[in-house]
């Protein structure tokens, strides 16, 4: 059994995203009404997107409906910006300077 107010500390804690991913598999194998609720604040509050999709996947076992976490990027631009880095890089490589590659 769960001790649920040790999970929220758990699942509030920042330290290591490990310790959620941990939680996250202890709630799995005991599903209830506090348990999804937990999963649905971790999906919607966690800033590692590996410990959202971890409590997705969890969701979804149990047939709640939720969207899929997504990968997000910080800026719009910062797709755009990468993308330039990336020409620069092979501008270098081709001119035989690696002066762009750091």
């Amino acid at each position: 059994m769960i001790d649920f107010s040790e999970a929220v500390k758990r699942s509030q804690d920042k330290t290591d995203f490990r310790i959620r991913l941990k939680l996250i598999a202890e709630l799995r194998q005991f599903p209830g009404e506090q348990s999804q609720q937990m999963l649905l604040s971790i999906l919607q509050n966690d800033f590692v997107f590996s410990v959202r999709l971890a409590a997705w996947e969890a969701l979804d076992a149990v047939g709640v409906v939720q969207k899929k976490p997504k990968i997000v990027r910080d800026h719009p631009l910062m797709g755009f910006l990468g993308d330039i880095r990336f020409q620069l890089i092979r501008m270098g490589a081709w001119a035989g300077d690696g002066s762009f590659t750091n």
